[in-house]
């Protein structure tokens, strides 16, 4: 039978490789996500003085007039999304068309199927 001890000298390369590969790995793993910022410092800068620019200017003016600015930076149904996506946006009248009820018909169906009165 075989002894357990003989072998062990053989796997001692295998154990060597294997512990490159890990050491490789953890090495790749943590220095990737600093590799993967491509922008340059100079141009988040740049951004930030236009910020300031105009945030300068807001404060100079009447602040009943910032809905002006409202509409100029950001056309469209909300400030958040804007114009984007609108052509796919449901309307009060397409759900109307297509059968939808409201949600007060609904609670009134609702009593009405529980109290049996239709």
């Amino acid at each position: 039978m075989p002894s357990i001890s003989l072998k062990l000298p053989t796997l001692r390369p295998l154990r060597f490789l294997l512990a490159v590969c890990v050491s490789a790995l953890l090495f790749f793993t943590s220095a990737f996500p600093a590799y993967a910022t491509t922008s340059s410092p100079t141009k988040g800068e740049d951004q930030m003085l236009k910020i300031e620019k105009k945030s300068l200017e807001a404060i100079g003016d009447d602040p009943y007039t910032l809905k002006d600015e409202i509409d100029e930076t950001n056309p469209g149904l909300n400030g958040v999304q804007g114009a984007a996506d609108q052509d796919k946006m449901i309307s009060p009248q397409d759900a109307k068309a297509d059968g939808a009820t409201s949600f007060i018909d609904q609670v009134k169906n609702s009593v009405e199927n529980i109290t049996g009165k239709d």
